[in-house]
Parts: structure tokens; C-alpha cells; sequence
């Protein structure tokens, strides 16, 4: 999609005419009046109407009241625009910028997300793809910068989706690791994957979970300095399981069927890191990948096995569909111990809790730092990629301690998804890491829809990148 920026419409399919309520009493168009003066447009939010105004496809879209309108109201509003132009089979739109208390940029910046967004279908593996080509945005401010930066987080959403969407015998750990060394080439971000070595250095947990598959399991790692009066950077940790069968406790149907989303964190974090170095953020991050198949075979971690984390503490196995919390503690303290980060923030399509829990629309988030969770709050706010955040009470950690091990793999309040799963998967992970601020997002909800909900499609949404880079950029 191509977006230009000027001061008439020029030859497009459609010109779009947002107005809000109290616009509609001021138009100058007389097919437009004349409709206005029948009521049967009256700017109400998301209602739209078409019309052949001079011989061009017109199309009307409400915007409801002015002192009602945000950024997501416009998101949402936009989100119908495409899918209007898109069923009507045009390729090209043209919208002007309304005058409102919505600030003219913040305006322009919404269209651009919910452009991109909404303008997406997993089509690797069809052969035609209907698609608008280009917006026209009708403007004389100067713009250009917004159009760019969201442009560029909203397409790295997009790949983050088609990663996430692609089907496990396709992307597997190996080729997931090709292509976020392809997009560390590109965007000129030092990589580094620990894969044979991965037991040598004490990185059990992740070995463990992946010895059931043909393709090994590994950590990648992706360097982001873009400050260099800073030295401490910015962790994030991504769950990657490119299939989850749920290993010997295999997952039921009616469960298994979408576990390729399983990898939805590392996706998002290698989005992220790509999209760091495109808007050259003066901020230093890191990006750790844990990536594993989580399969049945004959090498395949057992419920009971004892397995020493790189941390030093011995987990007890009572769950092997309690696989990516075990990946993701040993990068969480690898993370710790080599980067020493202001701040770890991890993200995992953890629990089936969550989903219970908040529903599809908002992340659970637990975390040990005020400061950071509200920071986190913030930008889900902004953004609209909720948060909530979830307690981690002591109690919660207690339910974590073994019996014949240091920790277990699920706690003693009940089997997978009993009481307070996303909690005690949470209260998991911080028994992986000593002091440093941490952030924890359950994405299970989230990341994977199961039905278009305006901008974000059915299936995997991409959840995450736009979150990760406004927290990032604030902090």
C-alpha cells in the first residue's frame, strides 16, 4: 500500500469523506446537502453511505460527535472504509482531514495504521490477493514524518502475522531462525544462535523442550545499540514454539488444530527489533528468541524428569504442555546475567488462563515493577493493544516450589488451567530472574483471533509490535 500526501484527491476510485455530526450541517457539496438534509447521513460513528457526487464514487463515513473523537475511534472508522472499498472491488482511495479536537497529525497517523492493518489476508498460499494499491491523504500539513514511522511499525505487524500464520511444516525452528537472520542482515542487527551448544552452556530448559523434534531447538539473539550514552538495554524475551503438540500430555482436538500460533512472541520480538532499527530509535534492545517444536518422538522430556535450568535451579516436570514457560526461563536469566537490562519484558502465548481470564481483546500482564507495568498500562492505552495488569502475591510463588526439586513445571493448585493459571505461569518465570524489573505479557488471547475484529484480521493479529514500540520509545 502507498500512501501520498496532497492537496487535492487526483484520480482515485473512491474519494472518502469523513465527517463528524456536527460537520454535516456545514457541507458545501450540494448532492452531499441535499442528502444531509434528508437525514438519512447524519455523521453518527461508523455509519457510511455512497454516492455518485460530479461523476466520482464518493463515499460518506461518520465520525460521531467531535468530542468524542480519539485515535481509535479513527482506527475503527477506517477499518470500515477499507473493507467498504475492498468489497466494492476498487483498488484506490483518496480521504480528507477533518477539522476537529483530534490533533491533525494523531489523525493522519490512525488512518495510516488502520490502513495497513485492516488491508491484510494471509495469502502465501492462495494466488490472487485483493488489496487497496493506494490512500491519497487530501493535506497541506506537513505530515510525512507520522505517515512514515507508522507506516513502518504496521508493516513489521503484518510480517509479524504472516510469521505467526505460517504453518509448521514450514516454519519450523530452522527456518524461523533463516529468517530472523535474514531480517538481522537487512536491518543491520548483530545476531547470535546458540543451538548445539545449547546444553554445553547450560540452556536445559530449552534443549529439553525441543528434543522431541527432528529440527533442533535454539536461542537467537538480536542487538539493537542505538545510544550510546546508555549501557544498560532493553530485554525482551519472545516464546517461540513453531508447533506446540503438547509433547507426551498431547493436546486434545478442538485445541491442537492452532498451535502454530504458539511462536507468536518471538515473532512479535523479532518485529520489534526490525522496527527498531528501521525508525533508528535512540534506545538500546535486546531481543532473545527462544525457538523449539514441542513434539512427541522418542527423545521427548517425560513428566517427572528433573532438569537443571541455566539459572542453577532444578525443575520438576509434572506437565509437558507446560512447555514455553521452560523456554523462556532460561533466556529470561540468560538475559539477566549477559546484558544486565534496566528492564526484561517478556512475551508468551502462555496460558489458556488468560484467554479465560481478559478474553481475545486484552493482554494479561504481571509484573514486579510498578514503574514499568504503568508504563506498559500506557502505552496499551495509546496504542489500543490492552493491558491489565494481574497480581503476583507470595502466595502465588509458593505454589511454584517442589517437592523433589527446586520448582515445578505447574503449580499444586491444580492441573494445567486450574486456579489462577496465569498467574502461577507468570510466578513461574520470576524464579528465573534475580533483580532486574520485569514485565510479563500473556498473549495467548490476543494474538490469535477467532474472528476479524475491525483492523485485526481472524488468526494470528500481531500483537505486540505497536505495544513493544511505544513502551519502548517512552521510556
Amino acid at each position: 500500500m502507498k500512501f501520498h500526501l496532497k492537496s487535492s484527491p487526483g484520480k482515485v476510485d473512491v474519494e472518502v469523506v469523513p465527517l463528524t455530526e456536527e460537520m454535516t450541517k456545514v457541507s458545501k457539496d450540494k448532492e452531499v446537502k441535499a442528502l444531509l438534509k434528508s437525514k438519512d447521513f447524519t455523521g453518527k460513528y461508523r455509519k457510511t453511505i455512497w454516492l455518485r457526487s460530479g461523476g466520482k464514487r464518493t463515499l460518506l463515513v461518520g465520525l460521531g460527535k467531535q468530542n468524542k473523537l480519539d485515535e481509535e475511534a479513527v482506527r475503527r472508522v477506517y477499518s470500515i472504509v477499507v473493507s467498504e472499498v475492498l468489497t466494492s472491488k476498487y483498488k484506490s482511495f483518496s480521504t480528507s482531514v477533518p477539522t476537529s479536537k483530534l490533533k491533525k497529525d494523531l489523525f493522519v497517523g490512525a488512518v495510516v495504521e488502520s490502513c495497513v492493518l485492516t488491508d491484510y489476508k494471509f495469502s502465501k498460499f492462495k494466488k490472487k490477493k485483493e488489496a487497496v494499491d493506494e490512500v491519497v491523504i487530501v493535506t497541506k500539513d506537513r505530515v510525512e514524518k507520522i505517515v512514515k514511522e507508522k507506516q513502518t511499525i504496521c508493516e513489521n505487524t503484518l510480517l509479524a502475522r504472516d510469521w505467526v500464520n505460517m504453518p509448521a511444516d514450514v516454519m519450523n525452528p530452522v527456518e524461523l531462525t533463516k529468517v530472523a537472520k535474514e531480517v538481522a542482515r537487512k536491518a543491520k542487527l548483530k545476531i547470535t544462535v546458540i543451538d548445539k551448544d545449547l546444553k554445553k552452556k547450560g540452556l536445559n530448559l530449552i534443549d529439553a523442550v525441543g528434543k522431541g523434534s527432528i529440527y533442533p531447538p535454539r536461542m537467537v539473539i538480536l542487538e539493537y545499540w542505538g545510544d550510546n550514552r546508555s549501557k544498560k538495554p532493553i530485554a525482551l524475551v519472545g516464546k517461540g514454539i513453531t508447533f506446540d503438540t503438547g509433547g507426551i500430555n498431547l493436546k486434545p482436538t478442538g485445541y491442537i488444530e492452532s498451535m502454530k500460533s504458539d511462536k507468536g512472541g518471538a515473532c512479535t520480538v523479532l518485529a520489534v527489533m526490525k522496527t527498531m532499527a528501521e525508525l533508528k530509535v535512540k534506545k538500546n534492545v535486546i531481543g532473545f528468541m527462544s525457538i523449539c517444536e514441542n513434539m512427541v518422538g522418542r527423545h521427548s522430556y517425560r513428566p517427572s524428569d528433573i532438569i537443571k535450568s541455566y539459572s542453577g535451579k532444578t525443575v520438576e516436570i509434572l506437565n509437558t504442555d507446560a512447555e514455553g514457560r521452560l523456554a523462556m526461563a532460561d533466556a529470561l536469566t540468560y538475559a539477566e546475567k549477559h546484558y544486565k537490562p534496566e528492564v526484561i519484558v517478556d512475551l508468551a502465548t502462555l496460558t489458556g488462563a488468560a484467554l479465560v481470564a481478559l478474553g481475545e481483546y486484552v493482554i494479561a500482564m504481571v509484573s514486579d515493577s510498578d514503574k514499568y507495568s504503568d508504563k506498559m498500562f500506557k502505552a496499551g492505552q495509546k496504542t489500543f493493544e490492552r493491558v491489565w495488569r494481574l497480581p503476583l502475591y507470595e502466595e502465588y510463588l509458593d505454589l511454584m516450589k517442589g517437592d523433589i526439586s527446586d520448582i515445578k513445571n505447574i503449580s499444586s493448585s491444580g492441573a494445567m488451567g486450574g486456579r489462577a493459571g496465569t498467574i502461577t505461569a507468570a510466578a513461574f518465570l520470576k524464579k528465573f530472574i534475580e533483580k532486574t524489573p520485569w514485565v510479563h505479557l500473556d498473549i495467548a488471547g490476543a494474538a490469535w483471533y477467532t474472528k476479524q475484529y475491525y483492523y485485526a484480521p481472524k488468526d494470528a493479529t500481531g500483537i505486540g509490535v505497536r505495544l513493544m514500540t511505544e513502551f519502548i520509545r517512552n521510556l
